[in-house]
């Protein structure tokens, strides 16, 4: 059956446009924030900032994404690939006691791990003598400003906040309407760790240590280096006691530059720099500058689901409407909009880090708990970086494949020998930037040698959405390739099947029951499987493209074949280890063995059923009782994405649902709830942008080929991109439109649907592609040349 495509005369006009009206757009609170999940974030890739907005008291809480505890580590284990084959062996006669034991001898030292942490907060102190009325408190996402406005008497006091990535700055700006009545004082508070401030004569300069003991010796961490400096006031400025005080002015620009020594960088020479040419502007440019370079990136993309009719309610109080049990589909396309802010804002090209767990800010509590605010590998730093291929934020994930390159790769390539005694690199559960690639410290969560396969998945993605044959020679086949060269060097044979497999290895962060007694090492768990097929088949892919390694990929193509199958289970669920074992925590977080749902589309409705369905099974078993659900922010996200997968659209609808109303602060920020040591919620960022995903994928899906489509009636390659539009709308979001999504084969698309019927596409190539437009049962071929539109509207 054939879509009634019609391409439109060029007068016809769609109906998205990358400009909105701000409201849409828009944070905004009737009260200062009392507490971290109050605050406003902003941040240029490299600096973040809380905002508080206090009256009286302004707080301002500044992080800085290299500003780490520990140092690089000799973090292995001497002799640890001896201590294989006896680990190999319990594994195969299923003594997993003793296989667990044994395997303590390959884990590795925490040694200075180190934890990202808070640098200090600034404190302002206004001079009001009276109560302030009119207040509001705003984060525009459209022009990542924050703004605070408030009436004391018959002056208007209106306060700017901005994090420049142009500038490399942060800028405050106060104003008043009325002269001479602007003061207050600027001081540095340390939090519990010490700060040395000092002043230039002119600039309020303070140093910092990222020292602590939990996770790192207490001796050893970056040092970091900032200066606030008043650029602009038309009042007095005196430099007293560590202290800024400004006085009788009705106009302020403060700019506030922080840069460390990770890297054997000169943080004072980039903050003296980069004040010096910042502080030549006016604060209307720098703030103009600021919004066309964040605007070129934020504004590829629109979404709405109609019309947001709660929009003057503040968010805070919608928030907690949900939470209550109401409805607000308007908060929807908000938290969209939101976490694709929070990657702008914490990852840029420039970027000398990639995001960590909690982005570029840092709440204090994640650094001190059981696990730290680093790069998590077993879904974390995965997540945070999904959405950047999808939503139009291709270079903010330069960070990210810069890591993995330059920092991953070489230490991971190191940790294969000494722990494996093979050839390519490995990484697992945890890292961090000085390079931890080693098992971690515990058999509970730390052998899982397929993390690193899993993030470095991310460069293949990069090419399958762009095309891009340079960066595949260059930067993503090299990767990909030694990775597989570890693998097919470190799986071993199963002799009664024949199969090769893992081990020991771990379903982050699950257990099994065997007997009385449970455990976490086995072979091959599914997860594993689900990560080495993809990998594997990669290669093969981009050895193909590139015409080259014909003999690798040979090799490759038969150790795909020796693989072990995916199974199910005695009770009709996805096996998630190797032998079928009694699950010990049945109702766990993680879901690694479903990988083959989503990223990887091993397993597909139409292609896989009955593999999909087990597939569902486990997801339902996970929440059977719904109360006994391991609930956080990026394990609700999985719940989104594989029920989006699956098209189970109301599924999908409902954990949207629940996330909003179970897991979503009042500043949007998406929490993992008390966990680790933690007495208060924790804030993750992958909680926001696997939100976002997740929406994305209920509404377009690019992983099928035409191969996965049983149609002769395609008339093109199997390995031709199919879009599929509106794969799992539920009934509530009747209506709406997207635009600016990016779909694989490099093409951009927009939605827009009523009743929930889709009324008009549009579909933009990039290259010179040919591509499958799937909606409902119905399909498509289009051939179009780079820049051309394709328009369909319902007849």
């Amino acid at each position: 059956m054939r879509i009634a495509w019609r391409i439109i005369i060029l007068a016809f006009i769609f109906g998205c446009s990358t400009e909105e009206k701000s409201f849409q757009n828009q944070l905004w609170f009737s009260s200062p924030a009392q507490r971290w999940f109050e605050a406003l974030p902003i941040g240029n890739g490299r600096q973040g900032a809380m905002i508080y907005g206090g009256v009286k008291e302004e707080l301002i809480s500044l992080t800085e994404n290299t500003y780490y505890s520990g140092a690089v580590s000799d973090h292995l284990k001497k002799g640890a690939s001896e201590h294989l084959p006896a680990i190999r062996q319990a594994l195969l006669s299923q003594n997993y006691q003793l296989a667990t034991s044994l395997s303590e001898n390959i884990l590795a030292n925490k040694s200075n791990y180190g934890t990202n942490l808070p640098m200090a907060n600034l404190k302002i102190t206004f001079e009001h003598e009276s109560t302030a009325t009119a207040y509001k408190r705003s984060l525009n996402l459209e022009n990542a400003l924050a703004i605070v406005d408030y009436q004391i008497d018959d002056v208007t006091y209106t306060r700017e906040y901005l994090a420049s990535n142009t500038d490399g700055i942060i800028a405050f700006h106060f104003k008043t309407n009325k002269n001479g009545v602007l003061n207050f004082q600027v001081e540095i508070d340390g939090f519990e760790r010490p700060v040395e401030i000092s002043d230039s004569g002119k600039d309020l300069i303070f140093k910092c240590q990222a020292r602590e003991q939990k996770h790192s010796d207490g001796q050893t961490g970056a040092d970091a280096y900032s200066m606030v400096s008043v650029i602009d006031n038309n009042g007095s400025t005196v430099l007293k006691d560590s202290k800024l005080y400004i006085a009788n002015a009705s106009d302020v620009t403060i700019l506030v530059a922080t840069a460390t020594t990770f890297g054997d960088s000169d943080p004072e020479k980039y903050c003296t720099e980069k004040i010096a040419v910042a502080g030549k502007k006016s604060f209307d440019q720098i703030r103009t500058d600021h919004e066309i370079d964040y605007r070129k990136l934020f504004n590829r993309m629109k979404f709405s689901l109609g019309v947001d009719s709660l929009q003057k309610i503040p968010t805070d109080e919608r928030v907690k409407n949900v939470a209550g049990g109401g409805t607000d589909l308007g908060l929807i396309p908000l938290m969209y909009q939101y976490a694709r802010y929070l990657t702008i804002s914490s990852s840029r090209e420039n970027s000398i880090l990639p995001s960590h767990l909690q982005g570029i800010w840092n709440d204090n509590v994640a650094c001190q708990i059981g696990w730290t605010c680093d790069m998590h590998l077993d879904v974390n730093t995965q997540m945070n970086y999904w959405l950047t291929e999808t939503t139009n934020l291709r270079e903010c994930a330069a960070p990210l494949f810069d890591w993995i390159e330059n920092t991953l790769v070489p230490s991971g390539k190191n940790t294969a020998k000494e722990v494996y005694g093979v050839n390519g690199w490995v990484a697992h559960t945890v890292s961090n930037p000085w390079g931890f690639t080693g098992p971690g410290w515990s058999t509970y969560w730390g052998l899982h040698p397929t993390a690193g396969a899993w993030i470095a998945s991310h460069l293949w993605d990069r090419y399958t959405f762009t095309k891009d044959h340079q960066f595949l020679e260059k930067h993503g086949y090299p990767v990909l390739k030694s990775s597989a060269e570890f693998f097919m060097n470190y799986m071993f044979e199963d002799p009664e099947t024949g199969y090769m497999v893992t081990g020991p290895a771990c379903s982050p962060e699950n257990k099994f029951r065997v007997g009385s007694e449970d455990y976490t090492l086995d072979m091959m768990p599914t997860g594993d499987l689900a990560i080495i097929r993809q990998l594997l088949e990669s290669c093969v892919a981009a050895g193909t493209v590139l015409g080259e390694d014909t003999s690798f990929t040979k090799k490759v193509r038969a150790t795909i074949n020796k693989l072990p199958p995916y199974k199910i289970d005695a009770n009709g669920k996805l096996q998630e280890w190797y032998f079928d074992h009694e699950e010990a925590l049945p109702h766990h977080r993680h879901m690694t063995h479903l990988l083959g749902v989503f990223p990887f589309a091993s397993i597909q409705p139409e292609v896989t059923p009955r593999l999909a369905e087990a597939a569902w099974q486990s997801v339902l078993s996970r929440l059977t009782p719904k109360d006994k659900w391991e609930d956080t922010g990026w394990a609700r996200s999985l719940l989104i994405l594989n029920a989006a997968r699956l098209w189970k659209a109301e599924e999908a609808n409902s954990h949207v649902e629940e996330m909003m109303r179970l897991l979503t602060e009042d500043n949007l920020m998406v929490i993992h709830p008390p966990t680790a040591g933690a007495k208060s919620n924790v804030y993750e960022l992958d909680g926001n942008t696997g939100f976002c995903m997740g929406v994305t994928e209920m509404l377009l899906q690019s992983h099928f080929t035409a191969s996965d489509i049983k149609s002769n009636m395609l008339n093109c390659d199997a390995e031709t991109p199919v879009l599929h539009f509106l794969p799992a709308l539920p009934r509530q979001w009747d209506e709406g439109e997207i635009c600016g999504l990016q779909a694989r084969g490099g093409f951009e698309v927009d939605l827009k649907w009523k009743n929930n019927t889709l009324r008009e596409a549009r579909v933009i190539s990039k290259l010179n592609q040919t591509g499958v437009i799937r909606y409902g049962k119905s399909f498509e071929t289009i051939k179009l040349n780079a820049g051309e539109p394709y328009y369909w509207k319902m007849p």
